[in-house]
């Protein structure tokens, strides 16, 4: 099916609807959807919480201010410093102008910095009203351009399908070759931006049939019409996504200096070939917004929202959403599946780790064909060219549990990301999360003997470590949010005197649930993965460092060496977060310690 302008609109309409703020349009030459200001929404009063002014009565926090603002000065005198350069153990485990406006992407920032220590509960209820109407900020990049030897045109690979361009004018046309959006890595470039993408951001978004894909990769330019083609945008979007993964002499070969330029690079020109080219098909259209819902320059950002709601218009516009329900083939249900599932999937943890509404309501979901299942991916499972299939076939299952995992998260989510936090009656609301508590518990009785605890992982490919850790990240941080709107619901209820017992165990289920996550970071830091997450766990690691800070204060909740220890971790994690995803500087700045006393 062809698209047209209108559908594009029809997506934007949709955003409109939902958020109050329309931040993008199609205009022909703009590549970035162009911001409208909206009201700014009142934060909650933080005029009671206790501050911090010196670090002399945190332990552990002092060094990990210190080493943090080393690291970051040595990032602003080295740019070229990827830290993946020297490590590729997973894998062996099996120039036209760069406009500053397409790195500058509304950031909205604004002034975020909180003074710390705050409950729980009003930070985060803080922070969802803040990041609702983002003030903007233009953070200008002015990037070099990139090398024009190490880059060939589209059509020296037979894989790549670029049919619609035909459709356009020689203006525009020349526009795109301007912005070298028609450009592509030379092979040996490619073949590496390809491999991390399949080692690293498939597994828990398997959007394309990693076999089907290989099969086009690989085959003769003869053979591309049995074989079939992907769409340019969506190879384009593809490499976006890799770029945090790939070794930095990859990115030298290109002339591109750092994680943040190449990130910069390819989201521009992604997203330049989106918005001119719009007579695509709607699976296309679909999958490369969604991978550019991982653009995130701040946590207070709202462009991926607009992305998310650009995939879901063009998901449902192919039917995904009913997919099943309208004929065509099983291939092509298939795929249709694997659509709509990866926008639920990405609308949950976008929802779950930003603190914002879900776009797909739990009317979208279709019980009786619920999440992707291990059949689903099963072509997939001898058909890896980075996994074995022992490995493949435990990924597809660790997909399956996600999938079930976002179900459980419908309440949680619709709950305490409200954009009407007093709208439901606090006693009525208590019950329904306590009913989520029972779920998610049931959740993860079913998930552990399955996989085990993170810790438990039997030996293996490290990827297993790495995506089980990411999951259970995920509903640590499900469960800390849910004991932390019961905590604030029984405050505001004023039974937290007739309660003790409730509010005893909420406390404790949150400190336990913030902890863990703590310890699937250290886990992941000690085995040198966290440079492998994607940066949805940036705003993850969020909460619990803030709990962490919070519980120092007190002496006696844990001894001095644990509490340097957990600094430790978190200082190791935000240096590496910072060497690749821009927002990493937008949390730090959420928790005010650049205004601590060092």
């Amino acid at each position: 099916m062809m698209n047209t302008n209108g559908d594009r609109h029809m997506a934007n309409a949709t955003y409109q609807k939902q958020n109050g703020t329309l931040p993008g349009s199609g205009r022909l030459y703009e590549a970035v959807p162009e911001k409208q200001s909206t009201p700014v929404d009142k934060p909650m009063e933080l005029d009671q919480a206790p501050g911090i002014t010196t670090t002399e009565d945190l332990p552990g926090l002092e060094e990990f201010l210190l080493t943090f603002e080393e690291e970051r000065e040595t990032r602003c005198e080295d740019t070229s410093g990827n830290p993946i350069a020297d490590s590729d153990e997973l894998r062996n485990n099996t120039a036209p102008e760069t406009e500053s406006s397409t790195a500058s992407e509304s950031s909205a920032t604004g002034d975020h910095r909180l003074t710390l220590p705050l409950s729980l509960a009003d930070f985060q209820q803080s922070m969802f009203l803040r990041g609702m109407s983002p003030a903007s900020d233009s953070i200008a990049c002015n990037y070099r351009q990139p090398g024009v030897s190490n880059f060939v045109l589209f059509s020296s690979y037979s894989f790549v399908s670029a049919d619609t361009l035909w459709n356009l004018d020689s203006e525009e046309i020349a526009f795109l070759e301007k912005r070298r959006c028609l450009h592509l890595p030379a092979e040996a470039a490619m073949d590496e931006f390809v491999q991390q993408y399949f080692l690293h951001v498939h597994p828990t978004l398997p959007l394309i049939n990693e076999q089907d894909f290989w099969a086009m990769y690989n085959a003769q330019p003869s053979e591309a019409m049995s074989t079939g083609r992907l769409s340019l945008v969506v190879i384009q979007a593809m490499i976006f996504l890799a770029c945090p993964f790939v070794p930095q002499p990859v990115l030298d070969s290109l002339s591109l200096t750092s994680v943040h330029q190449a990130r910069a690079e390819f989201y521009s020109v992604t997203k330049t070939l989106f918005h001119i080219d719009g007579c695509r098909d709607d699976v296309s259209s679909a999958q490369s917004a969604l991978m550019l819902t991982y653009h995130s320059p701040t946590i207070f950002d709202k462009t991926n929202s607009y992305w998310l709601s650009t995939a879901i218009h063009f998901a449902r516009q192919a039917g995904a959403d009913r997919c099943g329900a309208t004929g065509g083939s099983p291939k092509g249900q298939a795929a249709l599946k694997r659509l709509w599932w990866c926008c639920i999937l990405r609308d949950r943890i976008m929802a779950l780790s930003l603190w914002r509404p879900m776009q797909i309501s739990l009317t979208d979901l279709d019980f009786d064909r619920l999440g992707l299942l291990e059949d689903d991916l099963r072509q997939e499972i001898r058909g890896s060219a980075v996994y074995d299939p022992a490995t493949k076939r435990i990924l597809a299952q660790l997909v399956g549990c996600l999938c079930e995992l976002s179900v459980v998260l419908n309440d949680i989510l619709t709950i305490c990301y409200t954009t009407t936090p007093d709208a439901n009656d606090p006693t009525q609301t208590l019950s329904q999360l306590k009913d989520s508590v029972s779920r998610l518990s049931e959740w993860h009785d079913t998930v552990v003997p399955k996989f085990g605890l993170p810790s438990e992982v039997p030996s293996g490919h490290e990827s297993l470590n790495l995506f089980t850790n990411a999951i259970y990240i995920y509903y640590f941080t499900a469960k800390a949010c849910l004991n932390n709107h019961i905590l604030y619901l029984i405050g505001k209820s004023g039974d937290q005197n007739k309660s003790p017992y409730a509010v005893w165990c909420a406390s404790e289920e949150l400190g336990e649930s913030l902890q863990s996550i703590t310890e699937s970071f250290a886990d992941l830091e000690e085995r040198n993965l966290v440079r492998y997450l994607p940066n949805t766990f940036v705003p993850l690691s969020l909460l619990p460092f803030l709990w962490h800070v919070s519980e120092a204060k007190d002496p006696q909740n844990q001894p001095v060496g644990s509490v340097q220890g957990d600094f430790g971790v978190y200082r190791d994690v935000f240096s590496m977060f910072g060497k690749l995803y821009e927002a990493t500087d937008s949390v730090l700045k959420c928790t005010g310690i650049e205004d601590t006393e060092r």
